[in-house]
């Protein structure tokens, strides 16, 4: 017996179970299932993709005997390792594959992007919430919310006047009870990066570099440099992270292949307490770095919302995005600059501004500050 309407039932190889706990079909304790086909498509920026996992739980709540599918791009995949409430995860391309064939009944069409849009439409699902298609080819909102975040999306004066969060907003956009938007990313830390964390932590100490341990992510997506803070102010947080007598603690430097070259210049520097990472590491690996610092300082970047997601305190510079946007679920703060001009979404400043230009001392007081609070939620 072969019981493909289970949850777990893989079409070429055994199920996790089966390779776990020798279980097989005829007499399997873990099988679940399903009455219906659920889709999210969702294939945006790696930031936007994990951030909107916090949706699962109440799509799973909404449908708890379905196969859900997330479609995303292949670089966001690893993101839902360890996740139960997937069943599974395909990329665009095969999602083209798949809509002619299988019998979706709800899609959840969570973005305004036209490939997103046109996978929405192409299910033929039964019910659809979000976006989809036009047959004009442009994306059509399903409900009232979902117009509100779309004419947010076309209007830089309405995205600069909102003040609700992502996840109030695509709460009501799926028409989920709104106590889901407070619900957490969805994002899991396996047993073996658990460990890993632990044992760097620990090589850390050995190596002479004393906790707490504060990250700086020196990297972010080159759309928008004007998001990265400057090397002026990294310096200085750096020196007052550092200062002789009275260090807060040792300073971790994190990035990705953008940043090498900060890197080097930094690490070139005469500062103590520096601890350098690699800047080629895979994504949940270097996930698994920012969850061993006790804060993390960045930008509005990937780095951001993975220290969401590991539940890591962090302090956000923002400045051409909108702070108001983002659930930091009690771990975290944003440091906005003084300035009439924030919030504009321009990817290069056409006034020559320096908007994540800050004080370093405004900066070291949020680092104490979250220090305090993780200390507190931890004790």
């Amino acid at each position: 017996m072969i019981r493909t309407d289970c949850r777990h039932f893989l079409a070429d190889r055994p199920c996790r179970y089966h390779k776990t706990d020798g279980y097989t079909c005829s007499h399997c304790p873990r099988y679940s299932p399903f009455t219906s086909r659920i889709w999210i498509v969702k294939l945006g920026a790696m930031g936007d993709v994990l951030r909107t996992t916090f949706l699962l739980k109440g799509i799973r709540e909404r449908h708890p005997d379905a196969h859900i599918t997330w479609v995303t791009r292949k670089e966001s995949v690893s993101f839902f390792a360890g996740i139960d409430t997937v069943d599974r995860v395909i990329t665009p391309e095969a999602a083209m594959w798949f809509t002619g064939v299988e019998y979706i009944h709800t899609v959840y069409g969570l973005e305004l992007d036209a490939v997103a849009a046109a996978i929405v439409t192409q299910t033929n699902a039964e019910k659809v919430y979000g976006f989809s298609l036009y047959e004009d080819g442009y994306p059509v909102a399903h409900c009232e919310n979902a117009a509100k975040w779309q004419q947010l999306s076309y209007r830089d004066d309405l995205k600069r006047a909102n003040h609700t969060t992502y996840q109030q907003q695509f709460t009501e956009i799926v028409e989920l009870d709104d106590r889901h938007a407070n619900d957490e990313y969805s994002y899991v830390i396996s047993d073996d990066e658990r460990e890993w964390i632990r044992e760097q932590r620990n090589l850390w100490t050995e190596r002479g570099f004393n906790g707490p341990y504060i990250g700086i992510n020196l990297g972010g997506n080159t759309r928008w440099r004007q998001k990265l803070v400057t090397m002026e102010t990294i310096k200085g947080v750096i020196k007052q992270i550092t200062a002789d007598g009275s260090p807060t603690g040792s300073v971790v430097l994190l990035g990705g292949a953008d940043a090498v070259e900060a890197m080097e210049s930094l690490s070139s520097e005469d500062f103590p307490g520096i601890i350098v990472t690699a800047t080629d590491s895979p994504l949940r690996d270097f996930a698994s770095l920012v969850a061993a610092c006790d804060v993390l300082y960045t930008a509005d970047t990937l780095a951001m919302h993975l220290a969401i997601a590991t539940k890591t305190h962090c302090v956000v510079n923002f400045g051409p995005t909108s702070p108001y946007e983002i659930e930091f679920y009690g771990r975290g703060e944003a440091i906005v600059p003084d300035l009439d001009c924030l919030v504009c979404y321009h990817s290069h400043c056409p006034l020559e501004k320096q908007c994540t230009q800050i004080d370093p001392k405004t900066v070291l007081e949020a680092i104490q500050r979250q220090l305090q609070l993780r200390l507190e939620n931890n004790s």
